[in-house]
């Protein structure tokens, strides 16, 4: 049964935890109807078939850090309906500390997070970053 509406076209999010039971459905057989959503990614090979037809549902590819957060079809829905929003700092040492003694330190001091640009030489970052 193909989908017939984008995650883009649908704008209730009733109506995509819908689509996305459906796609559950077709990859697990459901002894309770109430919690699809607990349903747990831990086989690889399960969690890539529902991610994938999700991402086709929506037109929209999940970032390889945010795969590590989903470990429930229910987190695969909150990621979808921007309802969990993740700092792209968390991991980052740096970054957390200056996150944690935010309050304590100097309005002049704040954590920049390095960007990597693909074809842009070293000597050219340094001087594209203090714009």
């Amino acid at each position: 049964m193909p989908l017939q509406k984008t995650c883009r076209q649908i704008t209730e999010p009733d109506e995509f935890k819908n689509k996305i039971h459906d796609i559950v459905q077709k990859h697990v057989k459901l002894a309770d109807k109430n919690k699809w959503m607990d349903i747990k990614l831990n086989d690889p090979k399960l969690k890539f078939e529902i991610l994938r037809d999700c991402m086709s549902l929506t037109n929209r590819n999940i970032p390889n850090l945010e795969l590590n957060f989903i470990e429930t079809v229910g987190d695969a829905v909150k990621f979808y309906l921007g309802e969990e929003k993740k700092d792209p700092r968390i991991g980052h040492p740096v970054a957390t500390w200056f996150a944690e003694n935010e309050d304590k330190l100097p309005p002049n001091m704040t954590f920049i997070p390095y960007v990597k640009e693909i074809g842009v030489k070293r000597e050219d970052r340094k001087k594209m970053q203090k714009k």
